[in-house]
């Protein structure tokens, strides 16, 4: 019987892997976790200043805990989960993500702000109403920080260069 509930418990959570959803948070958390101790310090870092490889470390810890997150919530699960939607959530939220920073860089930081929340928002299935307040609610923010507090430039639109106009 103990070995029974054993091999249940391994294939739950290939399953789970296999399934994508927790591969989908467990790799990357891998890879950011790792390459975190990659990243080196600067000589004139103060000591109470985490360095550049905080960000890629929290990241990584952050994505590695909701992938155990998600193992274990099929690990507890009582029955087979099944998939509803034809496309699974997390594949759309990754491709969404992909083309927001691929368009970055030719559509500008806001345009391409306001349609990826806009997109995410509708998906995640949000009201449209608070689904444009706050992403235009971020973006005001992302400006007021970077671009008033501290003199950071943002990408703007720039199609026209790359068209030859």
């Amino acid at each position: 019987m103990l070995v029974n509930n054993k091999s249940s418990y391994i294939q739950t959570i290939v399953a789970a892997c296999s399934q994508g959803s927790a591969s989908l948070w467990l790799i990357p958390g891998c890879v950011f976790f790792a390459a975190s101790f990659q990243i080196g310090t600067p000589l004139i870092q103060s000591k109470y200043d985490p360095g550049p490889s905080f960000i890629s470390m929290l990241l990584g810890g952050l994505l590695l805990v909701g992938g155990v997150g998600i193992l274990v919530a099929r690990f507890m699960a009582k029955g087979p989960t099944r998939r509803l939607r034809s496309t699974p959530l997390p594949i759309k939220m990754i491709g969404i993500v992909l083309a927001y920073i691929a368009s970055i860089p030719f559509i500008g930081f806001q345009f391409s702000t306001l349609v990826f929340g806009i997109t995410s928002m509708a998906i995640l299935r949000v009201s449209p109403t608070l689904s444009c307040v706050a992403t235009a609610l971020l973006i005001f923010v992302v400006h007021l920080v970077f671009v008033e507090m501290f003199g950071i430039q943002l990408p703007e639109f720039s199609l026209l260069e790359y068209v030859g106009s």
